[in-house]
Formats: C-alpha cells, sequence, structure tokens
C-alpha cells in the first residue's frame, strides 16, 4: 500500500463529538414534560430546584429518578450516563 493511500485504515486516537449540552426532559406526575437545556458537568440539583419553583414545591418534597435510581442534587448527566433526550421522573410527595 502506498504513503497517501488510507482507506481501510482504523483512526486511533479519534474521539466521537460529545456535545457539551444536552435536553434533558422531567415527567410530572400528571404526564406532562418540562424540557431543560443543561451542561452534563451542571449538578442536576440546579435542575431540580428550577423545576421545583415552577410548581411552587419546595425541593424536599419532590424525589427524582432516572432509571429508577433516585436522583442526588449533586449527580451530573456525566456521573449517571444521561444522553440527549433521556427523561427524569418527578415524584411530589404530600407532606
Amino acid at each position: 500500500m502506498a504513503d497517501n493511500e488510507t482507506a481501510n485504515t482504523p483512526t486511533s486516537g479519534v474521539q466521537p463529538v460529545v456535545s457539551l449540552k444536552i435536553i434533558l426532559k422531567v415527567r410530572t406526575p400528571d404526564g406532562m414534560f418540562m424540557h431543560f437545556k443543561i451542561a452534563r458537568a451542571t449538578p442536576l440539583g440546579k435542575l431540580m430546584q428550577k423545576y421545583c419553583e415552577r410548581y411552587i414545591l419546595e425541593l424536599t418534597n419532590v424525589i427524582f429518578r432516572f432509571n429508577g435510581r433516585r436522583v442526588a442534587t449533586t449527580d451530573t448527566a456525566a456521573s449517571l450516563h444521561i444522553e440527549d433526550g433521556d427523561s427524569l421522573d418527578a415524584f411530589h410527595s404530600t407532606k
């Protein structure tokens, strides 16, 4: 093979482009969705607080889950492997 031929040779060190921001949906108890644009490294507590402000709720009265796992305020989209378009479920308690 000549030096300038590169067909069918694997490219080493090439990483897929990963967006720094994603759109994350939050499903409300009534089945509606709120959409948030958030950086993958941002703690999800920021999103959770905005959700609670919108519904006039205390953060202590709302549980957020991703794939059945409770989401902590310190978790990030990157740490939970959340992809663009994924959704969290919000559950409101009646304390």
